[in-house]
């Protein structure tokens, strides 16, 4: 399940690297974004809505269908299941993943890094794993960048106010399932705090180092500097 091949032909001379920042409402996603923007040959798209997400879900019904009823020819003109062997899954997913890179991300050529970030994760609850895990599989090489923040800095925040309930029990169950998920794949995943890299942004030095970009500690203040005042 690996993105469509024409997608790097198109660039096969730029080594292409997609970036995943996964977070919850107000934990200082929309700051790491405008960081990660400034890597030079770096495009980083900000929320679609979780559009990644529709892609998850018609994959997994295709290959439901696939795997159900199409392991056999079906082909009797009154088989409710006709055509279901001639789902082919991966292509399919490839084909989604190529149309979702040109029409939600955008990136133009050139492009190294590549991502986005989305904070609408609490509702996949016990299917956040395989969530991610299709995610992986589908965009190689990738790196997913699990950002957090105190659950009562986020409880408190305007974002949640309407919600009844408690979001520190949510963020903190989301932490847990994402720690997890980060020391099962330490190859792809990196974990920071916002709560500390806030104060201090040399905290965010070891995903410059994964990427293999410069750290450029000034440039990066000031960054902070204009998001913070606002």
């Amino acid at each position: 399940m690996k993105i469509l091949e024409h997608i790097r032909a198109r660039r096969a001379h730029i080594p292409v690297r997609y970036l995943f920042i996964i977070a919850y409402g107000r934990s200082g996603s929309t700051l790491l974004q405008s960081i990660l923007a400034s890597i030079p040959g770096c495009h980083m798209t900000g929320e679609n809505a979780d559009a990644l997400g529709g892609l998850f879900s018609t994959w997994g019904a295709a290959l439901q269908a696939k795997q159900e009823q199409g392991c056999v020819p079906r082909t009797a003109p009154g088989d409710p299941w006709r055509g279901a062997h001639l789902i082919q899954p991966d292509h399919y997913n490839r084909r989604l993943a190529s149309v979702f890179l040109e029409e939600i991300i955008r990136p133009p050529r050139g492009a190294r890094l590549i991502g986005f970030k989305e904070v609408r994760y609490f509702h996949y609850d016990e299917n956040l794993v395989e969530y991610l895990d299709y995610i992986r599989e589908t965009f190689q090489p990738c790196l997913f960048i699990f950002n957090r923040r105190c659950g009562a800095e986020v409880a408190n925040s305007g974002w949640w106010v309407n919600d009844t309930e408690d979001i520190r029990e949510r963020v903190r169950r989301f932490d847990c399932a994402t720690d997890e998920y980060a020391r099962a794949h330490q190859d792809v995943s990196i974990v920071i705090d916002y709560t500390r890299w806030r104060s201090d942004p040399t905290l965010l030095k070891p995903i410059f180092d994964r990427l293999g970009e410069e750290f450029r500690l000034q440039q990066i203040e000031k960054i902070m500097a204009k998001r913070l005042d606002h």
